[in-house]
């Protein structure tokens, strides 16, 4: 992505909007109705998690294929990290989960998302609200605090660092929790990682040809069922016929890109079709169609729509996660300890964060191979690669772009 220059130039400093705050005198949210944790505090159910697991596993394959690299980067189940991951949809959290895999985990979501059944999984399944605006009434831990106290229990802390998602190819500049919370607490490591969602471009043969045998024996099936047995059997196949034409439609009307909000939302689509054309079929399976209308159209739409889900199955989308290499957090600890700088530990929590920024986009563009187009420098700058070579300062600004505001033809070291 380029870093568009303003009218005024590369050179002109934007000026920041105070952000609004509501009246102090407004009165505040009721949390009536969110699935808070106790206390809005970190807490893990074990039991709900293994189902949770369970269900992952295996509704997860069924919508993506899952091409993982750099996984024997996890540090061992005697180390505590924080896993800083890109964030490219609200079911990033279903994918960066495999990194601490079986162990009990942290992680942070705005105190909005803690409703319904969304709200119940992540209550469960080791995540706090944040409270960004103190909107709402009640006492909630400040985030970094709460992050190194999870860290301190030798727990895997998992949240998105870019602070907010980004659907592109690019890792943006991290705001400072990397860096805060590794210096705040005893964490071993940070662990970089990058997600990406693509299209698949291999050729899936093997997998087309034998969905196309399955498809065929499928529509051979109910015609053998429906011409042979009429009546009952007739029902049952045009439940069979009905749910899956109702499926392919249900697939086929839903949204088409490689967002893992969008491919759920067309699965499920596909799920809620095939019931409703399940009951149709049933209906007119029964009916006093002619048989020698009613077999064959339903055997070839139940081998239709076989194909269908066939493709669907061979083009289902990718999900590319990779695991950088640990950063050892000690050694930014020692220096600051070493150091007569009143502010040393912010600044090597400032050079913290920009080598997890360095990595974080080194494994994106391993996966993508688009070149990263920001950078951050150890004082805790942000810089942008602009369309002409030129690498400039910038900040982001009331509307959450990132826009230049110093000229300078160094790149960031």
């Amino acid at each position: 992505m380029n870093i568009p220059s303003s009218s005024m130039g590369p050179t002109r400093t934007v000026a920041r909007k105070a952000v609004e705050q509501p009246p102090a005198d407004k009165p505040k949210k009721s949390t009536e109705g969110l699935n808070l944790p106790p206390n809005a505090r970190h807490y893990w159910d074990e039991d709900k998690a293994k189902w949770v697991r369970r269900l992952k596993d295996v509704a997860i394959p069924l919508m993506f294929r899952r091409e993982y690299t750099g996984l024997e980067n996890i540090p061992g189940e005697d180390k505590s990290y924080i896993v800083g991951s890109t964030h490219q949809s609200m079911f990033d959290a279903v994918f960066v989960a495999e990194v601490p895999g079986k162990r009990p985990f942290g992680s942070m979501a705005a105190i909005e998302e803690f409703r319904g059944p969304i709200g119940k999984l992540l209550r469960d399944y080791g995540t706090f609200p944040v409270d960004r605006y103190g909107e709402y009434e009640g006492d909630f831990p400040d985030p970094v605090e709460h992050a190194a106290e999870i860290c301190d229990q030798g727990k895997p802390f998992a949240f998105y660092p870019e602070g907010r998602i980004y659907a592109d190819k690019q890792v943006y500049p991290l705001k400072s929790g990397i860096g805060r919370i590794a210096m705040n607490s005893k964490v071993d490591y940070t662990l970089p990682v990058a997600q990406h969602f693509g299209k698949d471009t291999k050729s899936r043969w093997g997998e087309t040809f034998v969905g196309g045998l399955l498809s065929a024996a499928a529509g051979a099936g109910v015609y053998v069922g429906l011409a042979g047995m009429p009546g009952v059997m007739g029902g049952l196949g045009g439940v069979i016929a009905g749910a899956a034409v109702g499926g392919l439609a249900g697939y086929l009307t839903g949204p088409k890109d490689d967002n893992a909000r969008t491919t759920i939302q067309t699965v499920l689509g596909a799920g809620l079709g095939a019931v409703g054309g399940a009951a149709l079929g049933a209906t007119v399976g029964a009916s006093q169609i002619p048989t020698d209308i009613l077999v064959p159209a339903a055997a070839g739409l139940t081998g239709a729509a076989g194909l269908g889900m066939t493709y669907h199955w061979t083009h289902r989308p990718v999900a590319f996660m990779e695991v950088g290499k640990p950063i050892e957090v000690a050694p930014y600890r020692e220096r600051a300890a070493a150091s007569d700088d009143p502010k040393a530990a912010w600044k090597e929590g400032a050079k913290l964060t920009a080598d997890h920024h360095a990595a974080m986009a080194q494994a994106k563009f391993n996966i993508t191979g688009e070149e990263q187009r920001f950078k951050m420098d150890q004082e805790g700058n942000e810089w942008g690669l602009q369309p002409d070579g030129k690498w400039v300062r910038v900040e982001r600004n009331a509307e959450r772009e990132w826009v230049p505001i110093q000229e300078s033809g160094k790149k960031p070291e």
